[in-house]
């Protein structure tokens, strides 16, 4: 998991991430019953359920229709500007608390969409009509 926090945002597949999550959980739940409780299985299990709950975040933020002017309006939302000095990673991304603002950032997304849906639709008109 250290992994894709470290690693380069663009890079992430949401639906991979979304998959391995709930593998692990589904072999932790298996190995919790084999096992008495112990601190290494309960560390394993809380920072997968944390990623868990980050991954609709994540897909938000990966929409192909997030634009800059998109990641703007998060910027306004988190009251700072994201700087990397570098590749955006979720290590900087939860540094800057933006999974605090789930429904915000979803709000965003789903703009994003709908223009995207909107573009679309022009650029069939304007080929159908030139």
């Amino acid at each position: 998991m250290q992994e894709w926090r470290e690693c380069d945002f663009e890079n992430i597949n949401p639906e991979h991430l979304r998959t391995q999550t709930t593998e692990y959980l589904k072999t932790i739940h298996q190995i919790e019953r084999g096992l008495p409780v112990n601190s290494v299985t309960l560390s394993l299990k809380e920072k997968v359920e944390e990623m868990k709950e980050k991954v609709s975040v994540i897909t938000y933020l990966r929409s192909p229709a997030m634009k800059s002017h998109h990641w703007d309006l998060i910027e306004g939302v988190l009251q700072q500007k994201i700087t990397t000095g570098g590749p955006l990673t979720l290590k900087i991304l939860e540094k800057f608390n933006v999974f605090t603002f789930h429904e915000a950032i979803q709000k965003i997304s789903n703009q994003a969409s709908s223009e995207n849906k909107l573009e679309v639709i022009l650029k069939r008109c304007n080929n159908r009509y030139v």
